[in-house]
């Protein structure tokens, strides 16, 4: 049997896993409306299943309550770095470092920022979060 023969089912239960992985994250944004990191998770969700344009809705609805609410920096740069969008990623992180966000010593090892890593940018932020290179 070929491989892409038997690797096709877990492709099916990749998909059944987002759908039910983005279906709790929406069950969860309505019981605590004001968890915007829950909501910034979905945004990731959507932009790892694809669905890019809900993933920007979400961020742009999550950026318009990040002037009024505290809405964590680091969740929005994960979305965005799983979007492919290297620039917001960036500018959240910074705002994390800024905010000193609890969750900036993950960018170490957090693999939704691996396509960020390479970035010059990227590595200035974790030498000022005080990470080892």
């Amino acid at each position: 049997m070929a491989l892409h023969n038997r690797l096709e089912p877990l492709a099916g239960l990749t998909h059944r896993i987002v759908h039910a992985l983005t279906d709790l994250l929406l069950n969860v944004a309505q019981l605590r409306p004001h968890a915007f990191a829950d909501r910034a998770t979905l945004a990731g969700v959507y932009a790892a299943a694809g669905k890019t344009q809900e993933a920007r809705r979400v961020l742009a609805q999550l950026t318009q309550l990040s002037k009024k609410r505290y809405v964590c920096p680091y969740e929005m740069a994960t979305a965005y770095a799983t979007l492919g969008d290297r620039d917001e990623a960036i500018r959240w992180l910074e705002k994390g470092v800024d905010v000193r966000s609890i969750c900036m010593p993950d960018l170490k090892t957090d693999p939704r920022l691996d396509s960020l890593r390479s970035d010059s940018r990227f590595q200035r932020i974790a030498r000022l979060v005080g990470l080892p290179q």
